[in-house]
């Protein structure tokens, strides 16, 4: 009796330490194993990050630094506005004119808005400004000419927004109303 039952024992005894450690085991070492994974997988990404940003460092100090002196000029990060309206007034001197009735508006970006009137959200992200300037010269068609071209010439992003043109004091002058508008990152 003991060889039939024992058996039969046997097989419930293994099927019952089967259900209870070794499932829970099991299921328990796949979890893991996902979790293995997973974390090379973010291994991987963190290799490909850190390459990236080496491979960029790498161009970021391949540039010269006049030339990323040239960029601060191009775009600088803030303005001064008495510097830009002497840097237009020196332009100007090249050509024996002088700026007058200089006014300076510094204008404020306008808040981003999405569809339906909802503000956008703030980005720390630079943002490009601008600042107008506006002012009088009174010159001949060919100084103003070369004027213009030294404007044009200069490192210094601008856009000549406006330009009216009057009559001068004096015979071949004319006087010349221009508005200018530079930007900056914010």
């Amino acid at each position: 009796m003991f060889n039939t039952f024992f058996p039969i024992i046997l097989l419930i005894v293994s099927g019952l330490v089967g259900f209870v450690y070794i499932e829970p085991t099991y299921t328990s070492i796949k979890g893991l194993q996902e979790q293995e994974v997973q974390i090379d997988r973010s291994v991987v990404r963190a290799k490909d990050i850190v390459r990236i940003t080496e491979e960029l460092s790498a161009s970021i100090n391949s540039i010269n630094p006049i030339d990323i002196e040239k960029l601060d000029i191009i775009l600088p990060r803030e303005i001064d506005e008495v510097r830009f309206v002497y840097m237009l007034s020196t332009i100007a001197g090249r050509q024996g004119l002088s700026i007058e009735g200089v006014s300076v508006l510094d204008s404020e970006p306008e808040p981003v808005t999405l569809l339906g009137g909802i503000p956008a959200p703030v980005s720390n992200e630079p943002r490009v400004q601008t600042l107008d300037v506006q002012f009088t010269l009174l010159a001949s068609y060919e100084a103003f000419r070369a004027f213009l071209a030294d404007l044009e010439k200069s490192l210094v992003i601008m856009d000549v927004n406006s330009l009216s043109l009057g009559a001068g004091s004096k015979e071949n002058e004319y006087s010349y109303q221009i508005s200018i508008s530079t930007y900056w990152m914010n």
